[in-house]
């Protein structure tokens, strides 16, 4: 999945190159919001699939720009909107969106991002400066890992594969059980993660990032608006150090990941991005980060 910026001289700036299809597939991208612009990408979604779909704001790390995100269905009709979505472990308040969608009908579909406070997404915001785009088809097809174990360990993590770029993956949650899966990061990264419930749509998780002493560096409970439901969990992080990191979902109660006090049961999708320190090549001022695409 790959977003690039077209400059226009309308308040709406287009999005190219998302196509989602049945496949499972991931992206992330960055791209910068202009005072007075909307960020407006078609999307090729089919019935069953799930759309996830999460801002990271980098222009002061979490905080700016403050961005709204929907999805707009074929003929016109919100779908999803979110305002704040997920914590952040950075100096500033968390001010990126998360959303999910579980597709009903097949058509083209409509992501739209802008500022605060521009509710119409009209474009009417001033809110300006790069941010990390990270999304997901949860589709008919085996994701890039997976997790079925009730191990309860980091030493039992799952390896993600991922360094820099952006990575999906499944994983069940049974009462007791906390999944743990590995990344691998430098100083400065930005990562960015996000829970999304198969079934019910209504797992209620929490996702947390530990490092290699088993220290909780960043949590989440409930993070985005979920086509109705708000219960499970997104988060960014920016790593305080080089090394191997753990993301840790467990069940709402567990708040210390270690298995103690849930119940919850049921399959979920992960979606995770990583990007270089902001400081690494102007970060996303250009408005492209190379941005592969997966499919399985």
């Amino acid at each position: 999945m790959n977003l690039r910026t077209c400059v226009t001289a309308s308040a709406v700036v287009v999005l190219s190159g998302i196509a989602a299809a049945s496949p499972t597939f991931s992206g992330v991208a960055g791209v910068n919001l202009s005072a007075g612009n909307v960020l407006s990408a078609p999307i090729s979604l089919e019935e069953g699939d799930i759309f996830n779909a999460m801002t990271t704001p980098v222009g002061s790390l979490f905080g700016s720009p403050d961005t709204l995100m929907r999805l707009v269905d074929p003929a016109g009709a919100e779908v999803v909107f979110n305002d704040d979505g997920g914590s952040g472990n950075g100096p500033n308040s968390q001010f990126g969106s998360t959303i999910r969608a579980a597709i009903r009908v097949s058509g083209v579909y409509f992501l739209q991002i802008t500022g605060f406070n521009d509710r119409s997404f009209t474009g009417a915001h001033p809110e300006a400066g790069p941010m990390i785009f990270t999304g997901s088809v949860l589709g008919s097809t085996p994701g890039d890992f997976s997790d079925s174990a009730s191990d309860n360990t980091a030493a039992g993590a799952v390896p993600t594969g991922l360094g820099v770029g952006s990575a999906v993956g499944f994983g069940t949650l049974s009462a007791g059980d906390v999944d743990y899966f590995a990344v691998t990061m430098g100083a400065g990264d930005v990562l960015s993660a996000m829970t999304t419930g198969l079934q019910s749509h209504q797992l209620d998780t929490l996702l947390g990032v530990l490092d290699a002493n088993g220290l909780l560096l960043n949590n989440d409970d409930a993070g985005g608006d979920s086509r109705g439901s708000n219960f499970e969990s997104s988060l960014r992080f920016v790593a305080p150090a080089a090394g191997t990191y753990y993301i840790a979902v467990t069940g709402f109660g567990d708040s210390d990941f270690n298995g103690s006090g849930h119940t919850e049961d049921g399959a979920y999708g992960l979606t995770l991005s990583v990007v270089p320190a902001p400081g690494a090549a102007a970060l996303l001022g250009l408005g492209m980060l190379a941005a592969g695409r997966r499919r399985r």
